[in-house]
């Protein structure tokens, strides 16, 4: 690293395992990508960064996850509303036991212009399909 190099640090409430890199469409300028945090106490949030090299700056949108504590993401470069969270959870099961879950996530607005979203409000992800034992449980129509 030069000495005109500003390393980019970016906080999270919770500690995390789930950091992937998120299509920008159209957009070269800037580098986006989504982290998800991992408490299995809290309530869990999916952040999407969206950095510019070129004035080191970034802007951030967060998203509940109310899932649970989340061990991996992927992102969809087809259809840049969807994601895919691997996560587990004690709230699906009666007796107090962690599940590792999988499911299909969409974002609650097109991300494609994130200029008109309020950074200040934390919309929760939509839970569309759950991929259970080589089965997908599609709850509504992507």
């Amino acid at each position: 690293m030069n000495d005109e190099e500003t390393p980019f640090i970016y906080g999270l409430e919770y500690q995390t395992r789930a950091l992937t890199n998120f299509d920008n469409a159209n957009d070269n300028s800037t580098i986006r990508f989504i982290v998800g945090t991992q408490s299995l106490r809290n309530v869990n949030k999916v952040h999407l960064v969206e950095y510019s090299e070129e004035t080191n700056t970034y802007s951030n949108l967060v998203f509940k996850h109310n899932q649970g504590e989340i061990w991996h993401l992927s992102s969809c470069s087809s259809h840049h509303n969807l994601i895919t969270s691997c996560y587990s959870s004690v709230k699906s099961s009666r007796d107090g036991k962690v599940y590792n879950c999988c499911s299909l996530f969409k974002f609650p607005f097109d991300l494609s212009d994130t200029s008109a979203a309020d950074e200040d409000y934390i919309a929760s992800l939509e839970k569309l399909a759950d991929f259970k034992s080589g089965r997908l449980f599609v709850q509504q129509i992507c």
